[in-house]
């Protein structure tokens, strides 16, 4: 780099001169060598020229790092699957991916407020409307998991036992896909079993203020915890074992209570 350097002499004249050094701390080095301390040291401005030669460098640099990316990205992807099976591949994915969009679409039309409505489910005495909103659900679901298990059937006569990255990728979507479809069930399954609750222990609970109360304890926490958004653990084990955590765990009683 060409630097400018100020420095004065012993008459106290100030001078200026030009001097060739990799980098400022260099530049100061070179000189104090040379007996002289300089008072500043500056880049030298480059020319119109000089400018514009080093910009049409700096975008020529940046096309071919940014060329060399894409290549190396687009053979990375080419090398992982096999040439005879990544167009299926490719192919696969796009559709099991539209799948997922059209059963998000579906899926978001269920009304769960209406599963919600407990003020309403307290004046009815048949909850056919919100059950009848599960089932829909559930329709959704179900009928989404029969498509993909369709796009997905054939996996092993699309990908031979060489396109072993396609098998491994295909089934990680696979399992992508249905755990969204099972939380999306297990969560209808959820809504399905807090209203199970109330509609079987009616007079014992009531809707004031929009706000659930309870006149049962361990009725109260039951449901509640039900109604928590949770991944659906919960209900699986009611499901696997016939009865709920909360039915198997004592219920600590306030002492008023626990005194009569």
């Amino acid at each position: 780099m060409r630097f400018i350097y100020t420095y004065k002499t012993s008459d106290g004249v100030r001078h200026t001169a030009e001097i060739d050094a990799k980098r400022r701390d260099d530049a100061f080095a070179a000189l104090r060598a040379q007996g002289i301390r300089p008072i500043r040291v500056e880049d030298k401005p480059l020319s119109p020229r000089e400018r514009l030669r080093r910009a049409v460098l700096w975008a020529a640099a940046a096309v071919v790092l940014a060329a060399g990316a894409v290549g190396t990205w687009a053979y990375v992807r080419h090398a992982r699957y096999q040439r005879e099976t990544r167009a299926a591949f490719d192919s696969l994915k796009a559709r099991a991916e539209a799948e997922r969009v059209r059963y998000r679409e579906d899926f978001s039309t269920v009304d769960f407020a209406l599963l919600r409505n407990y003020a309403m489910v307290e004046k009815s005495a048949d909850i056919s409307f919100a059950l009848g909103e599960i089932a829909r659900g559930k329709g959704v679901v179900e009928a989404s998991r029969a498509r993909v298990k369709d796009l997905f059937r054939n996996l092993y006569d699309i990908f031979p036992p060489e396109s072993a990255n396609e098998r491994l990728d295909a089934q990680r979507l696979y399992g992508e896909i249905m755990d969204e479809l099972d939380a999306s069930e297990e969560r209808l399954d959820t809504e399905e079993c807090v209203l199970a609750l109330l509609d079987d222990n009616r007079g014992r609970w009531r809707v004031r203020n929009g706000r659930l109360e309870f006149d049962d304890l361990s009725l109260e926490r039951e449901v509640r915890f039900f109604m928590k958004d949770t991944d659906g653990s919960a209900l699986r084990w009611k499901r696997d074992f016939g009865r709920s955590v909360i039915e198997s765990t004592p219920v600590a009683l306030p002492p008023a209570q626990a005194a009569k």
